[in-house]
């Protein structure tokens, strides 16, 4: 039979071993060839494309100027689709009847929101196949599809990694004239095959199964490791069937992760100053399978009464997840980041209790400022299929103090405010839009972080929240605004000025600006003309700067950071040396200049010119650099130099920053798909949607940054109450001492700690814990806590 495959899925004997290696991402020995996962076609022009297509090279996931196989995430497995957004195809076909398997990926159909779009359609000669409509439910839902998903290790990789996010629809259709028409609207395509009988196309498919499968096992050859040892176990242990043991936030727990003889017990523990936040983690090891596992957490009991659980804490399940590449790159450099470690926080809810899998469960309790120091007890049951199969206890000891977050660093975070769906999905609704921004911005402030950053991306943007508006001609443009703008600035400054430590706002003005009416050309997209003449700029954003610094200043609004550039280095000299002619521009009209910095050049061009000069590890963070920005008055802080706790609490304590600002820990939920299991799904992305509440979750090393952040506190407290402590006390010389030693302890330069290979763009690189581990912290702290505590007393 006569039968014609023009997008052919490794039907077999038509692909040569050659082309099997051409289909992953390597380069193609016909240069008119475009070769994908799964198909191919000989060039956009190719008549198979009506002109609607519209398959530009802006349309690639595939992209070979990145100097990789592959746009981000970097893996090359499942990362060819064509993005189309509408497009038609036309096959000929001179079969009677065909059988069409389409298979749709969605790694990255977070983007689609970008697309503005309201609908995903695949249809076949005018019949619709695949229809949805995108609204922030559905969004939802799609971000959340896993939330439920419980980790098995009967659960082959291929099965956890690969399969749920291919979506395959077969159908039949009849030919028309000898063709086939299909209209893809917001589809992503990762493959297509047409075949004359269901027989063939069943044969293909497994064909196709068959073939990912073997290049996946050749590319990630991944194996877990052997259950680590199990200490001797009391028989009154065995008999119930199940381990209970603690551990801490940044402790990694795998499939195969035992406890020691140290972390065994039925009292788990934790301490915490009044008004702190701090989380009791423990685990369940099934001996035996324990059907509907799950725990309850009873009231907290102790000197000053009862604190009720369900008013001051979240209680969570963990899911395991890949942990995948530890920055944006996404490239998979050691089988080791394809272990699954417990991440992901879930809804309380029965799960199976897998015979020999670790369940762990985390408690996040707020101790209220006014509780009365001393232990404080609740119960604790272990609950399966039903019934209760032992009750242990968790202690949580109140320390007689409070920590002191006054004039402490600031830690804040990238925050655009919105997700795209709710634009979407909302339209002009501006009270519903202002809610669901109110609800991003005071998210972080309930684990006391500073959601300080003002960045008003313009899309949609002017419609609900325009904050002025800049017109005139280029040279003499000027900043206004009508009373409903002024309110509209207010309302972000009162919602920002919730958190109680709001010292400062860092404004994005190239958003802000957009808002207002006027995009200022990035400088990536200028002509090298326009690199060269920026005069009218730099006079437009002196007249802009000076008016709405003004302005902000009259309204006693907080201090405004002016963070016009970030990361200087990233587009050379050239772009290095405008930046600070911006900054020499905003110190002269009397506003603050701000920078975040990663490399050589402005390693030496900013601590002279910026006045809040924030640097990550590639820049490096040396003495020098510390001691040049003193020098000229400045201030430091640092950004994107890690999530871990050590980096975010006694490392970032060591350096004397004025903040710390994580590029990549909140926002990066907003664009990518978080619940999706693929490994280079990064852990950056520390936030995850919250299905119940359309709003945020926490993730485990979400909560562990905040550890890491209240290491710090401690340190800041200890600090600040040696100021007041008399020359001769005990405690003070006790604790300068301390301080003293641990200082010495710490090498500023955080590259000295680094595992691997640093990423100097995320600052994500993992630490070698062989000093700074969960226990050697947690015993830093407590020693720091009882010098706090004798000092208080002896003032």
């Amino acid at each position: 039979m006569k039968f014609a495959i023009w997008l052919l899925l490794l039907l077999a004997g038509t692909l040569s071993a050659q082309e099997h290696k051409l289909m992953f991402g390597q380069a193609t020995e016909r240069a008119e060839t475009k070769q994908f996962l799964d198909f191919s076609y000989t060039s956009a022009d190719s008549p198979l494309f009506t002109p609607k297509s519209r398959f530009n090279q802006n349309q690639w996931i595939y992209d070979p100027s990145l100097g990789r196989p592959g746009s981000l995430p970097g893996d090359t497995l499942l990362e060819h689709n064509l993005n189309c957004r509408e497009v038609q195809l036309v096959l000929p076909c001179n079969a009677p009847e065909a059988t069409i398997r389409v298979w749709i990926g969605d790694w990255n159909s977070g983007w689609r929101r970008l697309w503005n779009e309201d609908t995903i359609l695949l249809s076949c000669n005018g019949q619709t196949i695949y229809e949805q409509a995108i609204t922030p439910q559905s969004a939802y839902d799609e971000w959340c599809k896993l939330e439920d998903y419980v980790f098995s290790r009967q659960d082959p990789i291929w099965d956890r990694l690969i399969s749920p996010i291919l979506r395959q629809e077969v159908f039949t259709v009849k030919p028309v004239e000898g063709k086939i028409t299909l209209r893809l609207q917001n589809i992503i395509l990762t493959a297509l095959t047409v075949s004359s009988t269901a027989q063939q196309d069943q044969d293909t498919a497994s064909a196709v199964e068959a073939e990912r499968r073997r290049q996946f096992a050749r590319r990630y050859p991944w194996q877990p490791l052997p259950d680590e040892s199990l200490p001797e176990l009391p028989e009154s242990v065995r008999q119930r069937g199940y381990v209970l043991f603690q551990k801490l936030s940044d402790d990694l727990v795998h499939p195969w992760s035992r406890p020691v003889v140290e972390e065994i017990s039925d009292t788990i523990r934790a301490f915490a100053a009044r008004g702190e936040q701090e989380l009791l983690r423990f685990g369940v090891l099934p001996l035996v399978d324990l059907p509907e596992l799950t725990v309850t957490v009873g009231d907290f009991q102790g000197p000053g009464g009862i604190l009720r659980t369900a008013e001051h804490a979240d209680l969570w399940r963990e899911r395991y997840k890949e942990q995948g590449s530890r920055s944006t790159n996404g490239i998979i450099t050691t089988m080791r980041q394809l272990d699954p470690i417990s991440y992901v926080l879930q809804s309380m809810k029965p799960q199976p209790g897998e015979a020999g899998t670790p369940r762990m469960f985390t408690l996040d309790f707020r101790v209220p400022v006014t509780a009365q120091p001393g232990d404080y007890f609740a119960d604790l049951q272990v609950i399966s299929a039903g019934k209760t199969i032992g009750n242990a206890r968790l202690q949580l000891k109140i320390l007689p103090f409070e920590l002191n977050y006054k004039g402490a660093a600031t830690y804040n975070f990238t925050m655009s405010y919105c997700h795209w769906t709710d634009w979407m999905g909302l339209g002009k609704d501006k009270s519903s839009m202002r809610e669901v921004m109110r609800t991003q911005m005071l998210f972080p402030m309930k684990y006391r972080f500073n959601p300080n950053q003002f960045n008003p991306w313009g899309y949609g943007m002017q419609a609900v929240f325009p904050l002025g508006q800049i017109s005139g001609e280029p040279g003499s443009r000027h900043f206004t605004q009508t009373p409903e703008q002024m309110a509209n600035f207010d309302w972000w400054m009162e919602n920002f000025q919730k958190d109680p430590e709001c010292r400062f706002i860092d404004l994005r003005p190239r958003s802000l600006f957009l808002n207002c009416g006027w995009q200022m050309k990035n400088w990536d997209r200028r002509t090298p003309a326009e690199r060269q003449d920026y005069q009218t700029d730099l006079k437009d954003l002196e007249t802009i700067t000076r008016e709405i610094d003004q302005m902000c200043k009259q309204r006693n609004y907080p201090e405004i950071f002016w963070y016009y550039d970030g990361e200087i280095d990233n587009h050379g000299s050239e772009y290095v040396q405008f930046a600070v002619k911006v900054a020499e521009i905003v110190n002269r009209v009397g506003a603050t200049s701000y920078v975040t910095i990663n490399g050589p050049l402005a390693y030496k061009a900013a601590p002279p010119v910026f006045q809040h000069v924030w640097a990550n590890p590639a820049t490096p963070i040396d003495e020098n650099l510390l001691a040049e920005i003193k020098k000229h008055g400045h201030q430091f802080g640092s950004h994107n130099s890690g999530d871990n706790r050590f980096q975010a609490g006694f490392w970032f304590w060591r350096t004397g920053g004025e903040g710390k600002y994580q590029e990549t820990s909140i926002s990066y939920a907003n664009y990518m798909l978080p619940y999706c299991l693929l490994p280079w799904n990064y852990n950056t992305s520390l936030v995850y949607p919250d299905p119940e509440t359309r709003g945020q979750r926490p993730s485990l090393q979400f909560l562990n940054y905040r550890e890491g952040r209240d290491d710090y506190l401690y340190l800041y407290t200890l600090e600040q109450l040696l100021k007041q402590a008399k020359a001769d006390s005990p405690a003070r010389q006790a604790a300068q001492a301390f301080l003293s030693d641990l200082s010495a302890r710490v090498h500023i330069d955080q590259r000295k700690y680094h595992a691997a290979k640093f990423d100097g763009i995320e600052g994500t690189a993992d630490i070698k814990n062989n000093e700074w581990n969960a226990y050697c912290i947690e015993r830093f702290r407590w020693k720091i806590a009882t010098l706090i505590h004798n000092l208080e007393k002896a003032l």
